[in-house]
């Protein structure tokens, strides 16, 4: 027999949840880049705007992940720390700063189709909001050349 509470405690994976779930996992790797570019300048201006784009990125994460399951958004996190972890040690180049430009896009990508869908509409534009607003910091920042520095 199956108790109502027993189904309660498994969330189906429909459209709605997987959206919800790539779009919280692509942002995440944009927020975990920047907290690495922001771990790596000790101070200055350059230290300042990657912190403003940080607290932007990851708010958008926030309202994204506002309908998840804390153990589920826990293993998505460590998840995200992985692939990060990966690239970062994959790059070429370097941790640098239009590496970052290149994910907050994949993240407004991920975020783009939940926008239209009944019941994360609100979150999701919000962390849409947040995610174009950390754009513009970015955009802003690098037409500035003494504002980022390149970092390797």
């Amino acid at each position: 027999m199956h108790w109502p509470w027993s189904r309660a405690k498994h969330k189906a994976v429909t459209p709605f949840v997987v959206r919800e779930r790539e779009a919280y996992a692509s942002i995440e790797e944009a927020r975990l880049w920047c907290e690495e570019l922001v771990r790596r300048r000790s101070a200055g201006s350059d230290k300042a705007v990657l912190t403003a784009l940080h607290r932007e990125i990851g708010m958008a994460g926030l309202h994204a992940s506002h309908h998840l399951r804390a153990e589920r958004r826990r293993t998505m996190l460590a998840q995200a720390h992985a692939r990060t972890a990966q690239r970062i040690d994959a790059s070429q180049d370097g941790v640098r700063i239009g590496s970052l430009g290149v994910l907050i896009d994949q993240a407004l990508e991920r975020v783009q189709p939940a926008l239209g869908v009944e019941g994360l509409c609100d979150e999701m534009e919000e962390a849409h909001r947040r995610l174009l607003s950390a754009r513009e910091l970015l955009v802003a920042a690098r037409a500035e050349p003494r504002r980022l520095t390149p970092h390797r």
